[in-house]
């Protein structure tokens, strides 16, 4: 292990590279490196979820946590990294106690499907726990995670029926328990093949959900449109917009949204052109607090291939807004634009030509400059991870000389490491009734007994709860300790045991026990689980 973590140590530490203005910062090795998340923490540095892909099946696709401070230097990477399975991070967000929430996929339990995973990080970056929802047979994705009171909520792509039930709401407790999941868009005659790509949590905790879908009525064209839909806090949904069903509109994923002061949306997307001059044009999207379209507005009028891929409001008067695109000499482009909110742009800064791939993230940070992250391939051999940081002038914002204490919520020094997933909580969704109640609990034998009871503890654990009307069944295939109680018919403790994980089956010496019966049970995370019953009889 320690021979593996300093070669991740080599290919994700040393490739950062300083240009005369001192951004853009560039992280990553010999093989592709994506960019998939960017936040500030708390302590103004930044962090930045990162996917790699070798590209050769072996090492498989994993997944890293880069911590920066102010200016982009690297203070320390966690990796999380199997040779037998593949991971990969698409949504984080902040925590309330410093730490990382992370949502994303793996395909630990399943080679040939992808399963949603949920990985929780301490303010010191060390795992505090992951769940892994797993429904055998189909492809999940964990699309994105917002921190909420009391604790998360996240979007999920296709769970359970790929075809038809495709953009899902989990809300999770602080621990990672599924507190309710709700599908939010059913495909029906007029909506097809919708996909989630975006989240955003509103002051009133009402949910905006972004991305695409196709719209139009049986026996016509069905046109890909983007989808905007908003729900209330339980995930009923408020309203659904095909953007572009009235205005007739042609596009695909409507990403970043954002809100201004008056409740009106914001949203980047692509506008496929079908009229003359006929191709692609970064865009952006308004629609009104009631899910009315407002317009769009093309950047580019004329671009081939384009796309705006970020976007972000500031001060309820200007957007920032980056995009891709093929000019009308066939080069390609990837800049910022910066608008008024009617999309009138007053600056343009282009970033790269004739360099694949794109920018991917982007936020304003405390002191209101714009920073930015994406993959960028300037030799076609592999990419790598490129962070700019920008004034609201589009210029590159200068070193922050400010002396700063990074990562104070740690009582020690954050070492890169790598980080694994093999005590992860396994949990299967049931919505059938439990056709084989066996699996659950606890079987004693022999029963009635006179010297000694052997107790087998349930293959999977059960954990029933419910939400308003929705009943949810939880099993989990995999647990850390479980506790083991023995309580009297008058409800005295007999026995207390903790159970360590995969423990299968317990012994007990019962013979100084008064005839009777007495009640086993399982409690796992405080709750019961698993219990029967027995009787001492001499």
């Amino acid at each position: 292990m320690k021979i593996f973590r300093i070669f991740m140590l080599l290919i994700l530490f040393p490739s950062m590279y300083s240009y005369s203005q001192d951004w853009p910062k560039i992280y990553g090795g010999n093989t592709n490196y994506w960019s998939w998340g960017l936040i500030e923490s708390y302590d103004k540095g930044y962090i930045l979820s990162v996917q790699v892909d070798p590209g050769t099946g072996v090492p498989q696709m994993y997944a890293s946590l880069i911590k920066t401070d102010i200016n982009g230097n690297q203070l320390w990477t966690k990796t999380i990294f199997s040779e037998s399975y593949q991971v990969a991070f698409s949504g984080f967000d902040k925590t309330s106690d410093g730490g990382i929430i992370v949502i994303g996929v793996t395909t630990k339990l399943d080679p040939v499907n992808y399963d949603v995973i949920f990985i929780k990080f301490n303010a010191c970056g060390e795992k505090e726990w992951c769940k892994i929802i797993s429904t055998p047979g189909n492809d999940d994705y964990g699309v994105k995670i917002k921190k909420i009171p009391g604790g998360y909520i996240s979007l999920v792509s296709y769970f359970q029926d790929w075809k038809t039930k495709r953009i899902w709401l989990f809300k999770l407790d602080i621990d990672g328990n599924i507190l309710w999941e709700q599908l939010i868009n059913q495909s029906d005659s007029y909506i097809q093949n919708s996909e989630g790509r975006d989240l955003l949590v509103l002051q009133d905790n009402n949910f905006l959900v972004t991305g695409d879908a196709y719209d139009g009525s049986p026996g016509h064209v069905y046109y890909l449109r983007p989808l905007i839909i908003m729900t209330d806090s339980n995930a009923n949904v408020l309203w659904t917009l095909p953007f572009g069903h009235t205005n007739g509109f042609r596009g695909d994923l409507a990403t970043c949204p954002q809100v201004n002061e008056t409740g009106f949306y914001y949203t980047a997307a692509r506008h496929f052109r079908n009229s003359s001059p006929y191709g692609d044009s970064p865009c952006f999207l308004k629609v009104s607090p009631t899910g009315e379209e407002v317009f769009y507005k093309d950047l580019l009028p004329n671009s081939i291939l384009g796309k705006s891929n970020t976007l972000n409001l500031k001060n309820n008067d200007s957007l920032f807004i980056s995009a891709g695109w093929f000019d009308e000499n066939n080069i390609l482009n990837n800049g910022i634009f910066k608008t008024d909110t009617l999309g009138n742009i007053t600056k343009t800064r282009i970033i790269s030509l004739n360099i694949n791939y794109q920018l991917a993230s982007s936020l304003f940070t405390f002191d209101q400059n714009y920073l930015t992250s994406g993959e960028f391939d300037p030799d076609s051999t592999s990419s790598k991870i490129y962070l700019y940081k920008f004034t609201s002038n589009l210029e590159y914002a200068p070193i922050n000389t400010q002396p700063r204490i990074y990562d104070s919520l740690c009582p020690h020094s954050i070492v890169s490491d790598t980080v694994s997933l093999g005590d992860c909580a396994v949990i299967t969704n049931v919505y059938d009734p439990i056709k084989t109640p066996e699996r659950f609990n606890l079987v004693i034998y022999p029963n009635p007994t006179k010297d000694k009871i052997t107790i087998d503890l349930p293959q999977f654990l059960l954990k029933q709860s419910s939400s308003g009307t929705m009943q949810i069944s939880t099993i989990y295939h995999q647990w850390n300790n479980s506790n083991l109680e023995i309580y009297d018919l008058f409800g005295k403790l007999i026995f207390s045991k903790e159970m360590p994980k995969k423990t299968e089956k317990v012994e007990i010496d019962v013979s100084s026990w008064q005839n009777g019966m007495y009640v086993a049970r399982l409690l796992f995370m405080k709750e019961i689980v698993a219990k029967a019953t027995f009787i001492v009889r001499k």
